[in-house]
Parts: structure tokens; C-alpha cells; sequence
């Protein structure tokens, strides 16, 4: 018998958000991916630069540690995101690789170049998490007698060949499953609803869609000597900016 989404969520604690996430993993959840226009490696990284923000608060690191989204056109020095300890120079990085369908020799390249200025930049760097949209493969028979290499091996032969370079380094990868799993948690419900929904619209959209729009004004706007007018007045009080009064 088929139940309704309040008897799951009010009798088995699965909520709307547990079987949007239900629907997308079995379809691949990066099938249904809203970019909103970003273009999807930019909305990648900013979704994973999203994800990284609250990973570090669920581990503490607000208390004495400082985020800071650092993507940019002008070059990133290896990584999308930082959270930085000031007291003992400690520095965990975070770069998104918008690779969808495998990874091979390019991809490890890129990756490879990425870690090296990352450590670079930050030579106190101890743990650079990758993220990528798809899980990877495991071995598998082609024919008789005949395996092929899966993408984990891959992963675990260039991890080990990195520790050889950055012993101090931890090496991380956040695929597929490990999103999907972050995008689990109650504080990463804005984060699924607005890049997995296309119809759910909150103050991260408005927040994103303002940078998208400065970002492509460039140096038309100014917002230190942006002057309020008429249209802006109308807009603050439909927004619910300040009180507007009549008369």
C-alpha cells in the first residue's frame, strides 16, 4: 500500500528532503543537478564550497578556525575554499573537479597540479579534500581470465604516490556518495533544495543570483556609491527591507 509523505515522515522520521535524496541516488543524484545558470563546474564548486563551510562548523572549526570561499577568475592557488587556524597556521583545503564521467590520467594531472600549488601557497597545509560528481569504479571481468582496473585503485595508487611527495598531507575525496551523504544532514537542507529542486526558491538563490549579476555588471556597479532611487525604494519595501509607510 502505498503511504503518503506525512505518514513517513510523522511515523518513520523520513522527511520530504530524505526522499528527494532517495529519488536522486538511485537515478545518480548530479542527473538532476540545477546549475542555475552558473554553468555546472562553477555551480559544482560552489555547491562543494557550500558543503565545506558546514562540514568545518559540524566539526568545530567556527571556534578558533576562519573560513573563506576564495574562488575566483583570478586564480585560487589550488584550492576553491579554506578553513585556516590562525594560532598554529593550520590550513585545511578544498578543490572541486567538475569531472562527471571518469577519471583518468587528464583528470589526475589537473589534480596533481592543483595539490602542488595548493601546498605551494600553504606549506602548512594538512588535509585537501577533492570532490568529484560520480563515484568510482571498482575492477570488473571483461572476458575470461581478464579483469579490468577499476577507478578506486587509481585513487589509492595516486594517494599513496602523493604521500611520498607531502608526507604531512591527508588526502580526502568527496565523490558522489560522500555528497550525497553530506547533503543528508538537517544543516545541508538549503543546499539540497536549491541546487537539486528546481522549483524551491530561498535567500540562497537571491544571495547567488545577486553575485551572478555583479559579477556580469562588472565595473558598472559600484555598491559604495550606489544611490537609492525610486525603483529601489519600491523594491526594499516589497522585499520587506523597511517599513513603508503612506501619506
Amino acid at each position: 500500500m502505498k503511504r503518503s509523505n506525512n505518514y513517513l515522515e510523522g511515523n518513520l522520521g523520513i522527511t520530504a528532503c530524505h526522499l528527494l535524496l532517495l529519488e536522486d541516488t538511485l537515478a545518480g543524484i548530479f542527473d538532476d543537478f540545477n546549475d542555475h545558470g552558473f554553468g555546472k563546474r562553477d555551480a559544482f564548486e560552489k555547491l562543494c564550497c557550500q558543503l565545506f563551510e558546514l562540514y568545518g562548523k559540524d566539526k568545530g572549526l567556527d571556534t578558533d578556525w576562519r573560513f573563506r570561499d576564495i574562488r575566483g577568475d583570478g586564480g585560487d592557488g589550488g584550492i576553491e575554499a579554506y578553513w585556516h587556524n590562525a594560532d598554529c597556521d593550520e590550513w585545511i583545503g578544498i578543490q572541486a573537479k567538475w569531472f562527471p564521467n571518469t577519471l583518468g590520467q587528464n583528470e589526475y594531472d589537473q589534480i596533481k597540479s592543483s595539490i602542488h600549488h595548493a601546498v605551494e601557497a600553504r606549506a602548512n597545509l594538512h588535509q585537501y579534500i577533492v570532490c568529484i560528481p560520480h563515484d568510482l569504479t571498482s575492477k570488473k571481468k571483461v572476458r575470461e581470465n581478464k579483469y579490468s582496473h577499476g577507478e578506486d585503485e587509481g585513487w589509492q595508487s595516486f594517494v599513496e604516490e602523493r604521500k611520498k611527495e607531502y608526507p604531512e598531507l591527508q588526502l580526502e575525496l568527496w565523490d558522489e556518495h560522500r555528497i550525497t551523504s553530506l547533503l543528508e544532514h538537517h544543516e545541508s537542507e538549503g543546499c539540497l533544495r536549491f541546487w537539486f529542486k528546481t522549483t524551491e526558491i530561498n535567500p540562497e538563490c537571491f544571495k547567488l543570483s545577486l553575485e551572478k549579476t555583479t559579477e556580469r555588471l562588472s565595473e558598472r556597479y559600484k555598491p559604495k556609491i550606489t544611490d537609492s532611487g525610486g525603483m529601489s525604494e519600491f523594491l526594499d519595501g516589497f522585499f520587506g527591507l523597511f517599513n513603508v509607510s503612506s501619506g
